[in-house]
């Protein structure tokens, strides 16, 4: 979508063209994955766009659009708890890739790890499953709790 190439950011106004997008069932996977991230850099903490990108997390997303999704909630200023929660979630997926891009983007979303993720970072450092890298990101995380 030509919105996310526009420097500064878009103008408010292009909010409603941009989730009308969104909800287009003719709109690629991969296009509605860079209209999260427009969206969210024009309004982090609009409800709709937040509704928007839950019900895209709840699709059948291809593994990169779970990540590209994942990456666009690597924003401080958004403050939905179900957003977060997304991530969170995301940290006892099956999918180390997902599971990668989750530890990285809740380092980015939070100066202060949320007491809600402290359990799965815990599980993260102790399954010997876990690649070194899996179990160090998440030990990092833990120390700005």
């Amino acid at each position: 979508m030509v919105f996310s190439n526009l420097r500064p950011s878009p103008p408010p106004e292009a909010l409603q063209y941009i989730l009308a997008a969104m909800k287009d069932p003719n709109t690629s996977a991969y296009a509605r994955t860079v209209e999260v991230h427009t969206a969210l850099r024009i309004a982090p903490s609009d409800t709709d766009v937040a509704g928007a990108v839950k019900k895209l997390w709840s699709t059948d997303l291809d593994k990169q659009g779970r990540i590209d999704l994942l990456n666009a909630l690597a924003d401080p200023r958004i403050v939905d708890k179900d957003l977060e929660r997304i991530v969170i979630n995301a940290l006892e997926n099956n999918d180390v890739g997902i599971r990668s891009t989750a530890l990285q983007v809740l380092g980015r979303m939070r100066e202060h790890i949320p007491i809600e993720a402290v359990e799965p970072l815990k599980r993260l450092t102790r399954d010997p499953g876990q690649s070194n890298v899996i179990r160090e990101l998440a030990r990092s995380l833990l120390k700005r709790k």
